[in-house]
């Protein structure tokens, strides 16, 4: 740890964080470990001691690899770049760490340095195609590609290499199989940079050409002229027959899970397409919709079809015939052997990938009038395609006008042969033709249709990996509801929480592909969007005008927008929308500026409250735009934190902590600062975080004076409930003896919650012993029983019967008087409002406890007595001792 921080000061507490994980350690134990170091490094100066912990004073690997990768970076002659990353990739002796890897920090630190070796071999690689040694490269980029298929930077280095090397075919067919993978895996198309890269190399553009000349496909270097060179049609052909099945990635591909039932009508379909000659895959983005065809295509194309696969991203799909178009671009003129002149030329009208002549152009123009005769030439090329083993046409994600009425044509006159015709759409976004023909040829048992729903627990347990836990992976399935796409992208966040906007950054494959469906949208409808986003899980109309500042024709007419894209969804029988998934609504949050979110939230504040909105409504905007020492915004917090204590203390805590923010350090607000403390440390306590709520008492009780003897009372009550759940006995019964010895006498209330406390410690362990009565003899239970029958409030006698009866228990002396203060116990919490119970919900846990153990005894011995209770009391009283946080014996 100091050896990654050479030449810094690392804090001894920073060191217990992390070498024991923050487990209780004394600074003799650092400072034994220092010494150790210190003889094995060779004297003192190695390491010194410098407030307020330690630094290593010796340069490391580690450290002079991040200079040299750094200084790299900075230069701009590549010569001196690739020295610099040599000399630094020459310290990298294998991954770094590795045989500590079970200390989180020094994982995350093995990552972090494995990252910068991943980096520094990118960055050499580019260094060295602008040197001009594309050939000399090209083994070490192929390597590179095969380790790293889903790195667009990396796959396009490969592309150039192979590019200036004079392979544009085999630079194509990469590209190709990168678009594929990228689909069929993450369901996302490439980014700009490739993309641009690609339409580059299509072009030959001679900004790709090494340093001091350009490449010609034909192998050699030349001067590029404005005319396609005489290799491109063997290019085109190499390149058609290398990706015919382009549907089926030669990279890895994560194995196909809870999709069996799908893939035996797949299987069927293949079989015998003649009965079905069109299959239907349908639902949500990222369900596996492509990653299910590719499976069926791999299948296909294992049998010797012909699979074409055409794939549309999100602007093409404004393009008449553009994911047929993508279908058919690796087609040679070779393929339209066999077909009429005039089909050929309509086909040439719609395939720029064939040579365009006059009567093609023609042709084209006249497409508007007479669609029918290009539907009938493309079917005539599918039978023609399908001779002699068979054919399969996959159309991915398909949205376009003019795709869709060549598919309708297609239902109405389904090609012969062993043609299989595979169409993947999003549900709520099919057209209304299209729609009535799938309708149709349903009816008529052309068509076989797959929903494909989301993925079973089992199913997403699979897919993830293996380090992940189980509690975990249950999040990651809630939160991903089923859907493969959002559990690979939570997977690669640290937290499953995708509705929490701004924080951690989400996979960039995964923010690429969900900020591509807002790029094709108007500014008010992105706008609006982003206001969606801004309100709670589900937003309206009004709110959303007042908030972004337009007027409601506007909003409604974008609304309408948005839900025909399927990025919002209205809910059923409400004027409310919400986005398909949280993911979304997260990604199009943080595409919005943070000044405008700022303001966005304090807008929808502000039209919240005049429609008299709770306080729980109006603190997800007041904690994100109000400022600091705005009184009624920690007002509204607090009561909105109040309200979900016990319902939702994670929430609570949180808005508590954000109206802590907001309260200055002064006179006039020091009685605000410990109420909200106060809460704030129940809340911690009730969402498992004992030791930031025990942090939280102790600044409190310094804050607190002597004479506030209530609030001290059931402070250190809390405080001592989390010590001895954090097996920190000892520690909690001093601390309540010593706040009675300083405690005032007349306080009645105040004492007996110090003593019921007290009483609890003498619950017998699993061993048989008491846990703090042996610190001495007094008999804290029936003290702690006399006092709360003194103050007579109920929840505290009740929890003081209790304590009583867990001591009888403990020391095997329950009799009819033990069982009568048990049934006691028990009518006065039943007895109780669910408001009185949660006072002191401790006496629900006691009770719960003594009831359990009694049973138990039953079960065993049979009765000595009368107890009785009911079970929907019994149930109700066990469900408060769940959610208290002085349960003593963990939640499982």
């Amino acid at each position: 740890m100091l050896a990654l921080h050479a030449g810094d000061v690392v804090s001894t507490d920073r060191l217990i964080e992390l070498a024991w994980s923050g487990r209780p350690t004394g600074i003799n134990t650092v400072q034994s470990h220092v010494s150790y170091l210190r003889r094995v490094l060779g004297g003192r100066s190695a390491i010194t001691a410098r407030f307020p912990g330690y630094a290593l004073e010796w340069d490391t690997d580690a450290g002079a690899a991040e200079r040299l990768v750094r200084t790299a970076r900075h230069s701009s002659d590549p010569a001196a770049a690739a020295a610099l990353l040599r000399s630094a990739l020459a310290l990298w002796r294998g991954r770094p760490l590795v045989d500590v890897a079970e200390v989180p920090w020094l994982a995350e630190q093995s990552d972090r340095l494995a990252e910068l070796e991943s980096e520094a071999r990118r960055a050499l690689a580019d260094a060295r195609l602008a040197l001009g040694e594309h050939m000399r490269v090209l083994p070490q980029l192929r390597d590179a590609a095969a380790d790293h298929p889903f790195d667009e930077r990396v796959q396009g280095q490969l592309v150039l290499a192979l590019y200036r090397s004079g392979r544009q075919a085999d630079a194509l067919v990469v590209l190709r199989e990168v678009r594929t993978r990228l689909a069929t895996e993450l369901g996302i198309d490439p980014g700009p940079a490739l993309r641009e890269l690609e339409a580059a190399v299509l072009r030959q553009d001679p900004s790709l050409a090494p340093p001091g000349s350009v490449v010609d496909i034909r192998g050699g270097t030349a001067p590029v002229s404005g005319q396609a060179a005489p290799g491109c049609a063997r290019a085109a052909s190499v390149c058609a027959r290398a990706v015919c099945a382009r549907g089926v990635s030669s990279g890895p591909r994560r194995p196909l899970v809870g999709r069996d039932r799908e893939l035996a009508v797949l299987d069927g379909l293949l079989a015998d397409s003649a009965s079905s000659p069109f299959l239907v895959v349908t639902r949500d983005p990222g369900i596996g919709k492509t990653r299910l065809l590719t499976e069926l295509a791999g299948r296909a194309h294992s049998a010797g079809r012909v699979v074409l696969w055409g794939r549309a991203t999100e602007f093409e799909q404004q393009v008449p015939f553009g994911i047929v178009a993508d279908a058919f671009a690796d087609l040679g003129a070779q393929s339209l052997r066999g077909l009429s002149d005039d089909d050929v030329d309509l086909l040439r009208g719609i395939l720029p990938m064939l040579p365009q002549a006059a009567a093609a152009v023609a042709a084209r123009e006249g497409l508007g009038a007479e669609r029918y005769r290009l539907h009938r030439a493309v079917r005539a090329l599918l039978e023609a395609l399908a001779e002699p083993a068979g054919l399969m046409l996959v159309l991915d994600d398909m949205h376009d006008q003019g795709s869709a009425e060549l598919l309708d044509h297609l239902l109405r006159h389904p090609p012969r042969g062993q043609v299989l015709v595979t169409v993947s759409y999003r549900t709520r976004q099919l057209s209304g033709r299209l729609r009535q023909g799938l309708g149709r040829a349903l009816k008529d048992g052309l068509v076989e249709t797959v929903d494909l729903g989301p993925l079973s627990p089992d199913a997403v347990d699979a897919m993830l990996p293996a380090r992940l836990a189980s509690a975990r992976r249950r999040e990651i399935h809630q939160a991903g509801r089923g859907n493969p796409f959002y559990v690979l992208a939570l997977a690669a966040t640290k937290k499953a929480d995708p509705d929490r906007t701004g924080g951690e950054e989400l996979p960039a494959q995964v923010r690429a592909a969900l900020t591509a469906e807002l790029d094709a949208l108007a500014e008010t409808e992105v706008l609006v969007a982003q206001t969606v986003a801004v309100a709670a899980d589900t937003a309206e109309p009004e709110l959303v005008a007042r908030t972004a500042g337009l007027g409601i024709d506007d909003v409604l007419k974008a609304l309408d927008t948005l839900t025909a894209r399927d990025l919002l969804r209205p809910i059923q029988h409400t004027d409310r929308f919400r986005f398909r998934h949280p993911l979304v609504r997260r990604v199009v949050y943080d595409t919005a500026g943070p000044g405008w979110r700022i303001a966005a939230h304090a807008r929808a504040a502000a039209a919240l409250r005049e429609h008299g909105a709770s306080a729980a409504e109006r603190a997800h905007h007041v904690e994100r735009s109000a400022r600091r020492g705005d009184q009624e915004a920690i007002a509204v917090l607090r009561e909105a934190a109040f309200g979900a204590l016990h319902s939702s203390p994670a929430s609570a805590a949180r808005w508590l902590a954000a109206a802590l923010r907001l309260a200055p350090h002064d006179g006039e607000m020091a009685p605000v600062r410990l109420d909200l403390l106060g809460l704030r440390a129940q809340a911690l306590a009730l969402t498992g975080q004992l030791e930031q709520s025990r942090e939280t008492i102790y600044e409190l009780l310094r804050l607190l004076p002597a004479e506030a003897g209530g609030v001290r009372a059931s402070l250190v009550s809390l405080c001592a409930s989390n010590e001895r759940l954090l097996g920190r006995h000892a520690e909690a019964k001093a601390l309540l003896v010593t706040e009675l010895a300083h405690h005032p006498q007349h306080d009645a209330r105040a004492t007996a919650t110090l003593l019921v406390t007290l009483a609890i410690g003498h619950r017998p362990s699993a061993i048989g012993h008491r846990l703090e009565a042996h610190l001495d003899d007094v008999d804290w239970p029936e003290k702690a029983l006399e006092a709360a029958r003194r103050t007579g409030v109920r929840p505290l006698l009740a929890g003081a019967l209790a304590a009583r009866v867990l001591a009888d228990q403990g020391g095997g002396e329950v009799d009819l008087e033990s069982l009568g203060r048990l049934d006691e116990a028990a009518t006065l919490v039943d007895a109780m409002p669910d408001g009185e119970l949660t006072q002191l919900l401790c006496s629900a846990v006691w009770l719960a406890t003594a009831e359990i153990v009694e049973e138990r005894s039953i079960a065993r011995f049979g009765t000595c007595g009368g107890h009785s209770t009911s079970r929907a009391a019994a149930a109700r009283r066990f469900s408060a001792a769940r959610s208290a946080s002085c349960w003593p014996w963990g939640t499982d």
